[in-house]
C-alpha cells in the first residue's frame, strides 16, 4: 500500500511537472531518490524468498524469534512424539516456552544443512545434527509453511529412522 501511494505521488508530480514546464522538477527527483532508498533499505528478510530466508536462518544458527517480522502469532509447531519435547505447540508464546528444550537437546555447533527445497509457501530443509547427550548423528526434515505475507505459520519436524539404529538408541 505504501508503495502504491509513493508511486502515485511520483506520477502526479511528474504529470504536474510536464504540464507546468519543470516547476517541480527538483521535488520530483528528490521524491524518486527517497523512494529508491526506501526500497533498498528494507530489511534483508523482506526481500528474501521464503527458501532463502529459512536457509539463512538455519545456517547462521539463529532462532525464529530473531526475525519477528517473519513469525505469525498463530504459529503451529509439530514435533515428533519420539523426542523428549515432542508434541503440538500452538501460538508464538508456546513456541518461545518450548524452544529452549530444542537448544538443549541438539548440538547446533555440528549442524549441517544437507538440502533445501521450496516454492512460494512451503520450504523443506534436510538437516544433519548431533544429539548432545549421545553425540549420535540425527537426520531430520523440517517443513515450514508461510502465509501470503511471508510469515511462518507452521513448522513440522520429521525424523529419519535408520535401519538397525532405531531412534530410541540415538536419543540415549
Amino acid at each position: 500500500m505504501l508503495y502504491s501511494m509513493i508511486v502515485g505521488m511520483l506520477l502526479s508530480l511528474y504529470t504536474f511537472e510536464i504540464a507546468n514546464f519543470k516547476i517541480m522538477k527538483r521535488n520530483f527527483y528528490a521524491l524518486a531518490i527517497l523512494f529508491a532508498c526506501f526500497i533498498s533499505c528494507k530489511s534483508n528478510t523482506e526481500n528474501m524468498s521464503n527458501k532463502d530466508f529459512i536457509l539463512e536462518m538455519i545456517t547462521s544458527k539463529k532462532k525464529l524469534e530473531d526475525y519477528p517480522d517473519r513469525i505469525s502469532q498463530s504459529l503451529m509447531l509439530y514435533e515428533p512424539s519420539s523426542l523428549p519435547f515432542g508434541g503440538t505447540y500452538k501460538g508464538f508464546d508456546a513456541y518461545t516456552q518450548f524452544y529452549p528444550h530444542v537448544r538443549d537437546f541438539y548440538d547446533f555447533s555440528q549442524l549441517e544443512v544437507e538440502d533445501v527445497y521450496g516454492d512460494k509457501n512451503a520450504v523443506f530443509v534436510i538437516i544433519n545434527v548431533k544429539v548432545k547427550r549421545s553425540n549420535e548423528p540425527l537426520k531430520l526434515c523440517e517443513r515450514f509453511l508461510f502465509d501470503e505475507e511471508g510469515r511462518v505459520i507452521q513448522i513440522m519436524v520429521f525424523l529419519f529412522d535408520y535401519e538397525n539404529k532405531p531412534i530410541h538408541r540415538i536419543l540415549g
